[in-house]
């Protein structure tokens, strides 16, 4: 089993647990490893580098956006690291993106058709202002998750994407 997830939203909609839950379950259900890797975590290593504390206040994130588009547009950072990572990935593996713009998600959807797009929606979720975090909403997810609830609901819901979305039962 090869699977590519990418998982977007807004910021504090749950997308970092949601794809802890796909990690746990496909570890211990169905012996699966998973690797969630983040598109700006490479520009978090060079803002870092530049004097970052990793605070995630509204000036950081709009710094880390801007460092990512600069990333993107001299070097395409983030869509090679993705990249390697899919063409480095095992038989019995799923890879879980944590990509923000939706330029960057349709660019892997379109070179890697397996792709299957998740957009974690949340009522108590923040808009940010930069384009990155603002921009979310405007892609043609394949599969939008409510997590409006408790965590053990969005576990149950994380099971339920799985038997029925990466395995084809319910």
């Amino acid at each position: 089993m090869k699977k590519i997830i990418i998982i977007n939203g807004y910021p504090r909609s749950g997308k970092d647990l949601f794809a802890e839950y796909l990690k746990q379950i496909l570890h211990s259900q169905y012996k699966i490893k998973t690797t969630i890797i983040s598109s700006v975590q490479q520009v978090k290593k060079a803002a870092e580098l530049l004097g970052w504390n990793g605070e995630k206040t509204e000036i950081n994130r709009n710094a880390l956006s801007d460092l990512k588009d600069l990333s993107t547009k001299y070097w395409d950072g983030p869509f090679n690291l993705i990249s390697s990572h899919i063409r480095q990935m095992g038989d019995n593996e799923c890879l879980v993106f944590m990509i923000r713009e939706p330029a960057e998600i349709k660019k892997v959807a379109n070179d890697f058709p397996q792709t299957i797009t998740v957009f974690i929606e949340n009522k108590n979720s923040i808009k940010a202002d930069n384009h990155a975090d603002s921009n979310v909403e405007n892609y043609d997810y394949d599969f939008k998750l409510n997590n409006n609830k408790t965590k053990e609901d969005l576990f149950e819901l994380t099971n339920t994407f799985i038997k029925v979305v990466l395995y084809g039962r319910e």
